[in-house]
């Protein structure tokens, strides 16, 4: 928002003129209670799975192996759901800086988690991210999970599961520091920290 403006219109104004001590006196009840100060309410939880396994799940990595809770079981895995949109273009950026940080680090897996119709092809799949300058593999929903299991309803969505597969980070969107922050969560984890 830019070239914001307030207008006042002062009907009857005097400049120099005496104000009466009462003119801004508000008289209080007996019964009001004096408030000192105003907090924003806490925002609701994006997802209810926090500290929670999601139900049964399974994805198809392009190369053809399932991926499922066996093959995840044991890591910390960095799943971001997107589609061929705009919107999800810097948020993968960002996952894949995390990734090519955390290189070295074998007990962390990320994940690009293509929602596309199946017409579309895994190389139309693969030259988007290239595009993108995204370096993530990428594993295809073929079945509902991201609703049914993990309750996905915006994209991109990045779901951090611990090496029990518990659910300890759910984030719709992205931000320009999400890539550190990755990377401190998956430090947190590795050092036993339950973030849910």
């Amino acid at each position: 928002v830019s070239n914001v403006q307030l207008l006042a219109d002062l009907r009857g104004a005097t400049i120099g003129g005496t104000i009466p001590a009462n003119a801004f006196v508000l008289d209080v009840p007996a019964s009001a209670k004096r408030m000192k100060w105003f907090f924003v309410p806490p925002r609701p939880l994006p997802s209810n799975l926090f500290g929670q396994q999601p139900r049964e799940f399974s994805f198809t990595s392009l190369e053809g192996p399932r991926l499922g809770e066996q093959e995840l079981a044991g890591k910390i895995s960095v799943l971001t759901w997107y589609h061929d949109h705009p919107a999800c273009e810097a948020t993968l950026q960002q996952v894949s800086l995390a990734r090519d940080r955390l290189k070295d680090d074998k007990a962390v897996a990320f994940y690009a988690v293509a929602t596309d119709p199946t017409s579309t092809s895994n190389q139309a799949l693969k030259q988007r991210l290239s595009d993108w300058n995204v370096f993530l593999p990428i594993v295809r929903v073929l079945q509902a999970f991201g609703d049914k299991s993990f309750q996905i309803t915006v994209q991109p969505t990045t779901v951090v599961l611990d090496k029990q597969l518990r659910v300890q980070i759910f984030q719709p969107g992205g931000n320009p520091q999400f890539a550190e922050q990755l990377v401190e969560i998956v430090q947190r984890l590795e050092r036993g920290d339950d973030l849910a």
